[in-house]
């Protein structure tokens, strides 16, 4: 739990988007029967809800992360409703419709847990862990940062006071919610988000699950997905959305527009060329937040190496770093472990090249993926070991 509050909280202020290994979609539970929409052109019901992705070839979406046979995961119907909401709110932010973008937060169905997590939270360590209170407890956090700082101390005071209260004053956030007040929302980038365009029996879709969980009547995904749709791909990554009862919304944290370089190529080889792709930039982040973090020891002319091997042992080590296991305690493997695992993925392994006395600097890091894929930055060294 407390990985995906970090996770999602992290998505109001900066883009994150790690993906893993890939299956396509005959891997999961299949509750829906999908058939190609030949026209791309009725993507709307009769009440203003996207429906796009459920009249795709089954073939043409690829479902990321996902375990066959695994009951711990969203079914195909709840998947596709949920990515349907989060293309819902990128399509409301590229059209700069507010009211339907605030639509899809859904917040009036948490108002009363928010209410009820707020002024718990006052009185014991930690707010409840069930699934509806932590959904609460995250629109919550946007809520008041819409409401501006005037507002917060109004809520710190109803918070001490009643249930009544807190929800007294979140219904007055929820009515008066501004988009343009959320400095790191899709929102903020809708001058230059692109269409999606017609989505059709050409259109392939990428989901990628990061972490689900589910408890009676809740259920809350944490997933990206890359719509590769005639000239571009369209990616929203760091999207929290959940389904209480009936009711669905969706937090899509960034989304970015780039030309589509997967022209010609089956579902298939889109996910491969997409999984090497976040592999690759896995890679690269740990390498430079591994440079970054030797940057002062090199410069106050400290023993780097003796820094390296003090701070990032495991990493160093011939076994490397395993992100599946448990948080490691020595403080540069802690902040590797934290920084890939923090959207919910615990898995792979992380190590070091040799050192570079002239850099300070291992020589390359080595990524290996869940499946075994070994992904290495820079890649133009040749491997020492």
């Amino acid at each position: 739990m407390a990985k995906r509050f970090i996770a999602a909280m992290l998505a109001l202020t900066m883009c994150a988007g790690i993906a893993g290994c890939g299956i396509v979609s005959k891997g999961i539970k299949d509750k829906t029967s999908n058939s190609a929409n030949e026209t791309g052109t009725n993507n709307v019901e009769d009440n203003g809800r996207i429906k796009m992705l459920s009249n795709l070839k089954s073939e043409n979406i690829v479902y990321n992360g996902f375990s066959d046979g695994d009951t711990n995961q969203p079914t195909t119907e709840e998947t596709l409703m949920l990515a349907e909401l989060a293309l819902e709110q990128y399509s409301a932010a590229q059209s700069g419709d507010a009211e339907k973008f605030k639509q899809t937060f859904n917040f009036e169905k948490v108002l009363d847990a928010m209410a009820d997590s707020m002024y718990i939270s006052c009185f014991v360590d930690n707010s409840r862990n069930e699934v509806e209170h932590g959904i609460a407890f995250l629109w919550e956090l946007m809520l008041k940062i819409s409401a501006g700082e005037e507002k917060l101390m109004d809520m710190e005071i109803a918070a001490r006071s009643s249930v009544d209260e807190c929800k007294k004053l979140l219904k007055q956030a929820y009515e008066n919610f501004d988009p343009d007040t959320l400095d790191s929302s899709i929102w903020t980038q809708k001058d230059s988000l692109h269409p999606l365009g017609d989505i059709n029996d050409k259109t392939i879709v990428r989901i990628s699950l990061n972490d689900f969980q589910r408890e009676d009547n809740a259920m809350e995904m944490y997933f990206d997905i890359d719509v590769i749709n005639g000239e571009y791909r369209t990616s929203l990554t760091t999207i929290d959305a959940w389904r209480i009862d009936s009711d669905i919304g969706v937090s899509v944290g960034d989304a970015e527009c780039k030309v589509n370089e997967f022209v010609g190529m089956t579902a298939e080889e889109v996910d491969q060329c997409i999984t090497d792709e976040n592999n690759a930039s896995t890679a690269k982040t740990i390498y430079d937040f591994v440079s970054d973090y030797l940057s002062p020891q090199k410069t106050n002319g400290e023993d780097v190496k003796k820094a390296l091997e003090t701070d990032f042992p495991q990493s160093s080590s011939s076994t490397g770093l395993d992100l599946s296991g448990n948080e490691p305690e020595a403080d540069g493997d802690n902040w590797i472990y934290s920084i890939i695992t923090v959207d919910g993925k615990d898995n792979g392994t992380v190590s070091f090249g040799p050192f570079n006395e002239e850099k300070g600097l291992p020589e390359y890091v080595i990524y290996t993926s869940a499946d075994g894929t070994v992904t290495k930055y820079p890649d133009n060294i040749e491997d020492q070991h």
